[in-house]
């Protein structure tokens, strides 16, 4: 049975140790049909959120067994879509790895708590929120294709009508990094997960250009003026208004976001005239 304790919200990268001449398909495979300790313990830790809100949730499935199994093979297609990608160079793994390293320093310092329901909420909507990622795609398409996968999962679930709205509302969230026109955050954790998607704009510069290469190598596709056009029109929409939506980021955070956003806008436009 499993020990129905709160999760700690720690994302462990999946290392393969497959045998070097196995081929990708074949280790692939296996890596997916026995998921390393690392990865057990993640499992381990996804049960214990949802556990800690839906307790009797495995008698729905017939047991422990089932839905551990269930959830298993959801982690599993997660870590296959971010991290068996080479289109993807920021939306990885480690994305969803510093997401969560925010989230437990935040809560280590004092600086933000959420109740179990909310907790469960933001871990699966961090979870999702990335699960597709072409760079090809139309605006928005990303995200509503992630958030039928995050419907996908939690009707095999079986979770509540509730928590899976709000967790789909988090992920679409994310096509426009705002908070609704009125206001009010819905669900509560709608804030704290728009500031830990954007966490990476107010690192040291150094961080944060590395940030920004590995955004253009994920458009790789794009020629250079057309990419320069397009990143120049995003940055200047994230910073017409606040970048973040918590207290803590607004006042801690936020003006080393412009100033890293603005340094990228004044290399992106001198490279336009160091091209003519």
């Amino acid at each position: 049975m499993f020990k129905r304790r709160m999760p700690r919200l720690v994302l462990l990268r999946w290392r393969s140790n497959h045998n070097p001449r196995m081929s990708s398909a074949k280790a692939t495979a296996l890596e997916a049909e026995r998921p390393s300790p690392r990865n057990r313990m993640y499992i381990s830790n996804w049960t214990s959120a949802i556990l800690a809100v839906l307790p009797n949730l495995p008698d729905i499935h017939g047991g422990d067994d089932k839905l551990h199994q269930i959830l298993q093979r959801w982690h599993m297609d997660v870590h296959l879509a971010y991290d068996h990608d080479p289109q993807r160079h920021y939306h990885a793994v480690s994305h969803l790895t510093a997401m969560w390293a925010a989230y437990a320093d935040w809560i280590a310092a004092g600086i933000t708590r959420l109740n179990a329901r909310d907790e469960l909420i933001l871990f699966c909507a961090v979870l999702f929120h990335d699960f597709v990622y072409d760079p090809r795609a139309t605006g928005g398409q990303n995200e509503r294709d992630s958030a039928k996968r995050w419907l996908d999962c939690a009707a095999e679930i079986q979770l509540p009508a509730d928590i899976v709205e709000d967790v789909n509302s988090l992920i679409l969230a994310t096509i426009k990094h705002q908070l609704p026109d009125d206001g009010n955050p819905n669900p509560n954790s709608l804030p704290l997960f728009l500031d830990l998607d954007l966490e990476v704009l107010s690192r040291p510069r150094e961080d944060y250009f590395v940030y920004a290469s590995q955004i253009r190598a994920e458009y790789a596709h794009v020629p250079d003026d057309a990419f320069r056009v397009g990143r120049c029109a995003v940055l200047r929409h994230l910073m017409q208004g606040d970048i973040y939506f918590t207290e803590y980021a607004r006042t801690s955070l936020q003006e080393s976001a412009r100033a890293n956003m603005q340094a990228e806008l004044e290399q992106l436009t001198n490279a336009v005239g160091s091209d003519s």
